[in-house]
């Protein structure tokens, strides 16, 4: 009853405390409020005495709304009037909705409540406007991070925008993606040449629009270009308009000599040998016909088309008519 009617007496006491925050550095609010307060009696006189504490905040004066902090203090010390505690140290202070009105400090000493409650003002607010929540809270400046940010889900910005040195990860979602030097997989442009210091492997086509095509060998299946240079291997007999630069071979195809044939070994033909001004001379000539202004040589076969043809043995008397 003493400790009671003492405290009842204190109701006309003290109208001061100082709420304060005690600041470990800039980059942590600790989730703590210094609260100091002053006892005195009836007379006046602060009071030495170790006694029990109650701290509430409250979103009404009497506390008779919500309690979003409840924080009991046992054997807390009063010297000469004056005591102080950490408010936050058996209650969790982050749970507070600062931001949502005006909150109360309700203090009950020895089981007396002390009145009236006191408005959480100034300081206290720094704990729900300077520092953000655990349980989730919105950002209304710019979030500077000078080492890593390390999350177990996702970091999205709505409508802002995520700036890195670098970026590592699967890219594969990202869209809108815009590359500054480097040839998309998926396809893309060249203004520029491509040097490739090995080989060029592909299992499509090789089309030069308007370009060249240059290589020291080039194997594919198609290449298709204006112009395509270098040594080419593989199957080239699907390419069009490929003139022969070597004018010393004749053309299967047909061709015009302009110097002489000679063959060491037997001219073989399924037609006819025709010299059209010139003379046809070899060692024996077999052919079905042998057509030429001049023949030279020895020739077999059937030689009942030939005219002109006079007889150099005098020894004998032509089977036409002869003089003898």
């Amino acid at each position: 009853m003493f400790f009671k009617r003492f405290f009842c007496l204190c109701l006309v006491f003290l109208a001061v405390f100082t709420i304060s925050m005690q600041y470990r550095s800039l980059a942590f609010v600790p989730q703590k409020i210094n609260y100091q307060g002053y006892l005195k009696n009836s007379a006046g006189t602060p009071v030495n005495v170790q006694t029990d504490f109650v701290f509430k905040i409250c979103n009404t004066s009497d506390c008779s709304g919500s309690v979003y902090c409840s924080d009991t203090a046992n054997n807390v010390q009063v010297t000469y009037g004056r005591f102080n505690y950490l408010i936050g140290t058996n209650c969790d202070l982050s749970a507070v909705p600062w931001s949502s009105g005006t909150m109360y400090l309700q203090i009950t000493v020895a089981g007396e409540v002390l009145s009236p409650s006191e408005e959480i003002v100034s300081s206290a607010y720094t704990l729900g406007m300077d520092g953000v929540s655990k349980s989730g809270d919105v950002m209304t400046g710019n979030l500077e991070v000078n080492a890593a940010i390390i999350t177990s889900g996702n970091i999205t910005a709505a409508t802002g925008t995520i700036t890195a040195n670098n970026f590592v990860g699967d890219g594969s979602g990202l869209t809108g993606v815009v590359a500054t030097g480097d040839v998309a997989k998926t396809g893309d442009t060249m203004t520029g040449d491509l040097n490739v210091d090995s080989n060029v492997l592909v299992s499509g086509d090789i089309t030069a629009a308007t370009g060249t095509v240059s290589a020291a060998t080039v194997t594919a299946t198609t290449v298709s270009a204006t112009t395509i240079s270098g040594t080419h291997t593989g199957d080239g007999s699907a390419l069009t308009g490929v003139t022969s630069a070597d004018n010393t071979k004749v053309l299967k195809t047909g061709d015009v000599m302009t110097g002489d044939l000679n063959v060491d070994a037997n001219v073989l033909v399924s037609g006819d040998i025709t010299a059209a001004t010139g003379t046809i001379t070899a060692a024996t000539v077999t052919a079905t016909t042998v057509s030429a202004t001049t023949i030279s040589g020895t020739h077999t076969g059937d030689g009942s088309a030939l005219t002109g043809v006079t007889s150099a043995d005098n020894t004998k008397v032509l089977k036409t008519g002869d003089v003898m």
